[in-house]
Order: structure tokens, then C-alpha cells, then sequence
């Protein structure tokens, strides 16, 4: 699978994510691309100010996020901790990231 390019087409990015989470309705659409966006917020709030949308761990955040608020496979625990290790990692990295940068995911 490729990975998702948030600074283009919408749609594909949500449907991206969405198999990540095996969620294959579009009834949660809007609440994915919320859940998106909040991710790469929480990114923002640890200080990262550039994030690179075909970088491995930001994909990584993103999907443990989503995973972590979904509780899938019921292990929300496991999803947290993941995606706050990985927003650790690239906060050491801060310089190398700006989550300002997506066209398609701001407001």
C-alpha cells in the first residue's frame, strides 16, 4: 500500500487511513479526518513544526493515533503509548518537521 499524501487529494488520504483501522463504511469520514487532524495537532503540541506527509513516522503517528482513539483490537493502551513514543521521536527531530505544511488538512 502506498503511502497517503495528506497535501493532496483528501478523499484518498481518509481512505488511506481508513484501512489502516479496517473500517470500510463512510459513515465515520468527517470523524477520520477530525481524528487526522487532531493527531497532527498533537504532533504540533509537542513542538513539531514541519512533518514531511510521505515520512514513516508521521504515517506511524497518524495510524497509531487512529488506532489508539478507535480502540482497535481493543488494545487503546498499546496505541497510545505508541503514538507518544513516535511523537517523542520526531520531537527530538522538531527541526525536520512543521505540521503547518498541509494544504488539505488545516482548519
Amino acid at each position: 500500500m502506498d503511502y497517503p499524501q495528506l497535501r493532496g487529494d483528501l478523499m484518498a488520504t481518509i481512505a488511506y487511513y481508513k484501512t489502516t483501522i479496517r473500517i470500510t463504511s463512510n459513515a465515520l469520514d468527517a470523524q477520520i479526518e477530525n481524528e487526522i487532524k487532531a493527531a497532527l495537532k498533537a504532533l504540533g503540541a509537542v513542538g513539531v513544526e514541519f512533518v514531511d506527509d510521505s515520512d514513516p513516522l508521521v504515517i506511524a503517528a497518524v495510524t497509531d493515533y487512529l488506532r489508539w482513539k478507535h480502540n482497535y483490537e481493543g488494545d487503546a493502551v498499546r496505541y497510545e503509548a505508541n503514538f507518544r513514543k513516535i511523537a517523542d521521536e520526531i520531537a527530538l527531530n522538531r527541526s525536520d518537521y512543521d505540521v503547518r505544511q498541509y494544504c488539505c488538512l488545516t482548519n
